[in-house]
């Protein structure tokens, strides 16, 4: 940020970047040995082969992801206007916050599941993967049911209204985003077989060129052109998921409905997608004839009272069908406990 405020070129920007993990990495190192005590050790040559056996695969893997990302945009500023592009780009993004969940989920369970599975508790690591799952699908479902219903004024509100058309594809990577519940690959990865992670990774980029070309093929312009490059990334993306589960029920010897059962899923999908009809109404409200100031005043109000209708439903929802379990109704009283705690006691 600081090289782009003094108007540095864009080759200094990726260098101080690169750099300054450097430095991270550098002082991370320091510090671990200051703090454990341990004397700087280097490995042989057999745990050295034995890591970058485990290492490479997943290296390889990471660069295959990253095509995947940027093959749509890659695509798209091949086939597109520069018009038409800028509406692509500004639609093909996810939503940061469940990334975010997940990756901490992946990074908080990790430890454990590389513990079970060293010592063969291959039911017990699935378990515990399981328990993850649900709490990833207590944002994922929501987030995509409440986002997808209000898609073009979120866009609108965000972007403004020149960008309208980008809904398109945003809705079409908010599809995407259904079956993001977990990080499919830690799983391979506590039980050391991080190939499998290239192998699926490989499959879904395989799956994205092919869809994605083959609709621009046979769009010939028009709407299927435009949001092609968005239809191949999700078709990618689910046969990838598609590869993953069957990968994993030859690993763990469990069929695939054992790996992800429904009563795990199906009820808070369920209350998602009803609470995301719930937050269309919002939609239909003619607050243009209220003389608004701009139409994106109008569509950030319809985002607002969308987001407070659907909050209310899936809380009540949750809570009055018992779709949220004992530990997770706890965890949502947290807030409203503590302040009445602190209200009471200044009282």
């Amino acid at each position: 940020v600081v090289p782009a405020a003094l108007g540095q070129p864009l080759t200094a920007i990726f260098w101080t970047m690169n750099l300054s993990w450097l430095a991270i990495a550098i002082l991370g190192i320091c510090w671990l040995q200051l703090r454990t005590k341990i004397g700087w050790a280097f490995p042989g040559m057999r745990t050295t082969r034995e890591q970058l056996a485990y290492v490479t695969p997943l290296l390889i893997a990471s660069a295959l992801a990253a095509a995947q990302e940027q093959f749509g945009h890659l695509l798209a500023s091949a086939t597109l206007s520069t018009a038409d592009y800028a509406d692509y780009a500004v639609g093909a993004v996810r939503l940061p916050w469940v990334g975010v969940w997940i990756a901490s989920i992946a990074s908080a369970l990790m430890p454990d599941l590389v513990a079970r599975g060293a010592v063969g508790d291959r039911s017990g690591l699935v378990e515990l993967w399981q328990r993850g799952v649900r709490k990833g699908a207590l944002v994922a479902f929501p987030s995509v049911a409440l986002i997808l219903a209000i898609a073009p004024d979120f866009i609108r509100t965000v972007y403004g209204t020149q960008y309208s058309r980008a809904a398109w594809p945003f809705s079409i990577f908010l599809l995407a985003l259904i079956p993001r519940v977990t990080n499919y690959g830690v799983v391979f990865r506590a039980l050391g077989n991080t190939t499998a992670s290239l192998l699926f990774t490989g499959v879904g980029l395989t799956a994205n060129i092919v869809v994605a070309v083959g609709l621009t093929l046979l769009a010939d312009g028009g709407l299927l052109q435009f949001i092609a490059p968005a239809i191949g990334y999700a078709a990618g993306y689910y046969v990838t998921i598609v590869v993953t589960l069957v990968l994993m029920a030859r690993q763990t010897s469990l069929p695939i409905a054992d790996l992800v059962p429904g009563r795990l899923l199906f009820p808070i999908a369920g209350l998602s997608i009803a609470c995301g009809v719930g937050a269309c109404i919002s939609r239909v409200l003619p607050l243009e004839a209220w003389n608004l100031a701009t139409a994106e005043t109008a569509a950030a109000l319809r985002c607002l009272i969308a987001g407070i209708v659907f909050l209310l439903g899936f809380l009540g929802g949750g809570f009055f069908f018992k779709v949220f379990s004992l530990g997770e109704r706890e965890s949502l009283l947290v807030i409203p406990r503590s302040l009445s705690f602190r209200r009471a006691r200044r009282n």
